[in-house]
């Protein structure tokens, strides 16, 4: 297993973006990190828990260089996105609170 744990962004939009997010729930931005790696790269990933910011991959027994550098590329990809706020993968966010707070 594989965990990455995510932290506040340093930059002013994206971290207005990420206490909005907290404020309806923690462990909410691992969440949408998670679907928009599904979405987007069919990548399986799982937050590690409830209320924590902690994406879990479990990959195969056997993993390849390509596989490995994929996963990299795909988690580097949404993260920038996450940096964009608004814009970027916030849909995802919006999609997610409303159902939090539903």
């Amino acid at each position: 297993m594989v965990a990455v744990e995510l932290g506040e962004p340093g930059s002013r939009l994206p971290k207005l973006g990420w206490k909005t997010v907290h404020g309806l729930r923690r462990g909410l931005f691992a969440q949408m990190i998670a679907m928009a790696l599904f979405e987007r790269h069919r990548i399986l990933s799982q937050a590690a828990g409830n209320a924590i910011e902690v994406l879990k991959f479990i990959p195969p027994l056997v993993v390849t260089d390509e596989q490995v550098d994929h996963l990299i590329e795909s988690l580097g990809s949404v993260l920038r996105d996450a940096e964009r706020f608004p814009g970027g993968l916030w849909d995802v966010a919006v999609r997610l609170a409303r159902l939090a707070t539903s």
